[in-house]
């Protein structure tokens, strides 16, 4: 478990600023406003490269399907990937930290 959560830092914390998202919604949704205004000031920054994702994603979505968007099932099945997609970033940035550390442990040979 330890040696995942050191090859996987990246992935984390997407996890959890997809978490830091949905606790906030949720708080504002019940009213709690207050703590929900608290919750996204780190949100704000931390949330940057999946937005960026995800404002791609509803840019195609609007190209594809107009203003109203895709309805019925096929409108959840999209926004469910949106989410998910929304991670590919921090799974970049997996990627490429594997890649540097590898880079400079001096495993990688050059081919």
């Amino acid at each position: 478990m330890r040696k995942w959560l050191k090859q996987h830092p990246f992935l984390i914390l997407g996890v959890g600023t997809l978490l830091l998202f949905a606790a906030v919604e949720t708080l504002r949704a019940f009213g709690a406003v207050e703590a929900s205004l608290r919750l996204a000031l780190p949100m704000r920054v931390l949330i940057i490269p999946m937005y960026l994702v995800w404002l791609g994603l509803a840019v195609l979505g609007v190209t594809v399907a107009g203003a109203d968007g895709l309805a019925g099932p096929l409108g959840t099945l999209f926004w469910g990937t949106q989410l998910l997609c929304g991670l590919a970033p921090y799974i970049a940035g997996d990627y490429l930290l594997r890649r540097w550390r590898d880079a400079h442990s001096g495993r990688h040979r050059a081919a």
